[in-house]
């Protein structure tokens, strides 16, 4: 070998290239709102719950949640509404986890993100497995009726679930709501206070407010119906209404009754505002749709205006015929 060759030798060996690792940031308000929407999702509920999820790009490298759902993540940066950005995450979560949800679950997906009449309509031939025997099912199902205004089914249901397990606090709650609709007023809140009583001693924090018992995530008592007496007292803020409105959103009930409260506080066109969006989303819910017609005739006369939100009345007058008419061949069929 001659010493040029010793020297030199063959071709110096290239080095690897070596890509750089991807550097993400992550939006720290869209991760918070997907953890607290997954828990409402899977029905996890407490104060120390925590969520660990973890998501991989196709390199197994560890991915922020906004890039592994990253369109439904451009979506939700669009919407102003916690409850509308709230429905966006539910879809995003559905393409991964809405196939290992519980029967139960899957009444409660659809009935928190306002869409209780969904519920009711899965493919018939889940309501056939065994799955319906369960307690979930019970509470998901009376829930699903209790935002329908379906009182007698929620009580039946409820009734039902307690039957398997006489403690369950979420049964007790859609019982309680459901007796105080019905006029049971006094049965409601003796549930109430047996609730708000035992929850409250396993409160393990100094102070608890008006939020903390009404919220979620600290399982103390999470009922619209209850929500709304406590919120109903004049010294309760306008910011303590829209906080706890958040939680509520689902609710027809709790909804016209903000709307009201508005309306009383002087607030009329908000007032109405909100109130014609019920009727909208809850086209079920009378009550909403005949104080909205009461209200927009109201409006009529103080403003000396025959044709104030024409197009709207007749939209609601249409719904209340509709529902005129399915009351009418109930009391036919009886």
């Amino acid at each position: 070998m001659s010493l040029f060759k010793k020297l030199f030798g063959s071709k110096p060996k290239q080095k690897e290239d070596i890509k750089p690792k991807k550097v993400y940031e992550e939006d720290k308000e869209f991760v918070l709102e997907f953890e607290d929407a997954f828990k409402r999702y899977n029905g996890q509920k407490g104060k120390d719950i925590s969520v660990d999820l973890e998501f991989k790009d196709k390199e197994g490298e560890v991915i922020p949640i906004s890039y592994a759902f990253e369109e439904f993540y451009e979506e939700w940066k669009t919407i102003h509404s916690i409850w509308d950005r709230r429905s966006v995450l539910f879809k995003a979560m559905d393409s991964f986890y809405y196939k290992n949800l519980s029967l139960g679950q899957k009444l409660d997906r659809y009935t928190y993100d306002r869409y209780p009449q969904r519920a009711l309509e899965l493919d018939p031939n889940v309501f056939k497995s065994d799955e319906v025997k369960k307690i979930d099912f019970m509470i998901g199902i009376a829930r699903a009726f209790f935002f329908l205004s379906n009182y007698g089914a929620s009580l039946r249901f409820s009734t039902r679930a307690l039957q398997i397990d006489s403690e369950n606090k979420d049964a007790k709650i859609i019982l309680a709501d459901t007796l105080h609709m019905t006029n049971e007023h006094e049965k409601a809140h003796e549930i109430y206070h047996e609730i708000l009583e035992k929850s409250l001693k396993e409160w393990e924090e100094d102070d608890v407010n008006l939020f903390d018992i009404l919220c979620y995530q600290n399982d103390i008592l999470h009922s619209s119906v209850y929500a709304v007496g406590l919120l109903s007292d004049d010294e309760v803020s306008d910011e303590m209404w829209n906080k706890v409105a958040e939680e509520f959103y689902h609710c027809a009930y709790f909804r016209t009754r903000h709307a009201f409260k508005m309306i009383e506080k002087g607030q009329h066109f908000e007032g109405l505002g909100k109130i014609i969006v019920v009727t909208e989303e809850f086209p079920f819910y009378e009550e909403a749709l005949i104080n909205a017609k009461d209200i927009i005739h109201q409006f009529r006369e103080q403003t000396d205006n025959p044709d104030f939100l024409e197009e709207k009345l007749e939209e609601i007058e249409e719904k209340l015929e509709q529902i005129n008419q399915v009351n009418s061949e109930k009391k036919d069929d009886e």
